[in-house]
């Protein structure tokens, strides 16, 4: 008996502690405060307000068919669902609700306060209602990122977890007035955007009432200032309140402006245009035969709305004709063209840095078929996102230079301090800065007198073009029938900065 004294009490004595120590203590963690996301004047997005969690121990659940359909009535969560929890004797701890109100979860702990506990959390909350929501992104019920700015700067938000340690008795429950704190918790950063909540408020609300005047499904807008990169407002309709994730379907959660290409149809005649007057094959007032409105390629006729003959090239632009700028187009070599189909940054992603981008869909050369080098010189066969198209603008507004669009400001560490601050980045010079002068000035002709004329704001010049593609089949083999994307883009050339909209 003595040397197994000596053997329990000295030799293996840590070891057996250990072992007591994990059968009486619990760690409880303390949960870190996420940070806020605000727009660039400061007004909150996204905040963390205090909430309530409420546990059990399956263990002293008496009646668990009863107290499910009491926590329903309270929860609105199916009793069948909450009773496959609770209904556990062989576990002492279970989840009855999350990150829920402080007094809702006192109504559900005063059901049966021996068996339940309270435990202090946060919950995350719009307080302008989901107001640019899918740039935002949600988070989930453990306050992780799941998507948007939530995710790309989760780390940063999430701050870090503390915890403390408590005593529990055989059944499982804690020793009250025996919990010690090892760590505090750190609260998370704040992240402040590019965003205006004024101007998100207008292009959001504008568009949705575009939407409904039309008969349209969605719609997307973007607004971008040419000489910085700062994102203004990015917004997708149908709206997005991360508040209610789980009951939204995931498109309408997705940040469509970034993530989904369409063809743009004549907005991307500005590249053909840009390419053809810096490579000096054709000037604004060359005339351009525009062979009556029609023009055969690889056995196929591409034809114009409205015929034309001989007219200046910049009338080709204003009136939009796809006979003249294919024709203009033709002046060109494939892979010079390529080139500059690439310098204005299409097919490849814009360097925003959110996740799910896409780089849009634009084949190589060698994949080019005896038509492509005409189709998508007036925005067919080729897939942009709309902030590509924004940023493409945005060069020509910006006399020639790509800027990298951004939409975060500034990231403040827990104290205050400034983590990251953003800058504006030149990519490269698209087009010679004569020559954007140029194109703003077509582009200011196609709303004065082009097809663009219902741009037309009184007493201010407006830059700007339109554009309606058909929309290709999933299977890839031709249109859908009747289904088109309406677009139009432009800035105001005498407004500084200048904004440029998509």
């Amino acid at each position: 008996i003595t040397i197994r004294l000596i053997d329990i009490q000295v030799i293996r004595s840590d070891r057996f502690a250990q072992r007591a120590a994990g059968q009486q203590e619990r760690q409880v963690i303390l949960d870190a405060r996420r940070g806020r996301i605000s727009d660039r004047n400061g007004v909150d997005l996204a905040v963390s307000l205090p909430a309530t969690s409420v546990s059990i121990n399956p263990r002293k659940v008496r009646r668990a068919t009863g107290l499910a359909r009491q926590i329903s009535a309270i929860t609105g969560e199916p009793s069948d669902a909450i009773l496959r929890r609770i209904n556990r004797n062989d576990r002492s701890f279970a989840w009855v609700a999350r990150n829920i109100e402080p007094e809702v979860a006192e109504r559900i702990r005063a059901l049966d306060p021996d068996a339940m506990m309270l435990l202090s959390g946060t919950r995350r909350v719009h307080p302008l209602a989901g107001l640019s929501g899918q740039l935002l992104g949600h988070v989930d019920i453990d306050n992780v990122g799941g998507d948007g700015i939530e995710l790309l700067y989760n780390d940063a938000l999430s701050g870090r977890s503390g915890w403390i340690r408590t005593l529990v008795d055989a059944r499982g429950d804690r020793v009250p007035n025996t919990a010690a704190p090892i760590q505090q918790a750190v609260n998370g950063g704040n992240v402040a955007l590019t965003i205006d909540a004024d101007y998100q408020a207008i292009v959001e609300h504008e568009l949705s009432l575009a939407i409904e005047a039309t008969g349209a499904t969605s719609g997307q807008a973007i607004l971008l200032e040419a000489s910085t990169g700062a994102v203004r407002a990015m917004a997708n309709v149908p709206l997005f309140n991360p508040d209610v994730y789980r009951a939204v379907d995931p498109s309408v959660r997705r940040n469509r402006v970034i993530s989904d290409p369409y063809e743009p149809g004549s907005t991307f005649k500005i590249v053909t245009a840009s390419a053809v007057l810096s490579e000096q094959v054709i000037t604004p007032t060359d005339s351009i035969d525009c062979l009556n409105g029609s023009i055969e390629i690889t056995g196929q006729r591409i034809r114009d709305t409205h015929p034309n003959g001989k007219i200046p090239f910049r009338e080709v632009f204003s009136r939009s004709s796809n006979v003249g700028t294919i024709i203009a187009a033709q002046r060109l070599s494939s892979d010079d063209y390529y080139r500059y189909i690439r310098r204005f940054g299409f097919g490849a992603e814009t360097g925003v840095g959110l996740p799910g981008e896409s780089k849009g869909i634009l084949a190589p050369t060698t994949r080019w078929s005896g038509r492509s080098h005409a189709t998508i010189a007036i925005g067919q066969e080729i897939g942009v996102t709309a902030l590509q198209m924004a940023s493409a603008y945005a060069a020509l507004a910006n006399d020639g230079w790509l800027m990298r669009p951004y939409v975060v400001d500034r990231v403040l560490a827990h104290d205050g301090s400034v983590a990251q601050h953003a800058t504006p980045l030149r990519v490269r010079q698209v087009v010679p800065e004569s020559v954007a002068h140029q194109m703003v000035e077509m582009l200011t002709s196609v709303v004065d007198e082009g097809t663009g004329k219902t741009a037309r704001i009184a007493g201010l010049r407006v830059a700007g073009k339109t554009g309606t593609a058909q929309i290709a089949r999933a299977d890839g083999r031709g249109y859908e029938i009747g289904a088109y994307t309406a677009s139009f883009a432009g800035f105001l050339p005498d407004m500084e900065p200048r904004l440029v909209c998509v």
